[in-house]
């Protein structure tokens, strides 16, 4: 399990970083169709369990998710990223 959530971080990490800057603004990446969280980017974290752990990456988004509001709060020069990264999280849990 902790190596799924691993990998949905990785996953949320390498996503945001591409696409999801500070400046972003969280209604963006929330809003119904959203040009940040696309069909492949909900595709890739479908995918991101395999067959044997796919019903697991819903949990995991949401351990991923908790993790990224503990680095909201332990660095608040980058608590907007991270803060972003956490709605990306619910997003996509959400979508799946």
């Amino acid at each position: 399990m902790t190596t799924i959530c691993l990998v949905s971080q990785s996953l949320l990490l390498t996503f945001p970083q591409q696409v999801i800057s500070c400046e972003l603004e969280e209604a963006i990446i929330t809003k119904p169709h959203s040009p940040i969280i696309t069909q492949k980017v909900i595709q890739t974290a479908k995918d991101a369990g395999g067959k044997e752990y796919k019903d697991c990456i819903v949990y995991c988004l949401l351990i991923v998710r908790g993790w990224f509001k503990k680095q909201s709060k332990n660095e608040p020069w980058d608590a907007e990223l991270y803060d972003a990264r956490v709605a990306a999280a619910d997003v996509i849990a959400k979508r799946m």
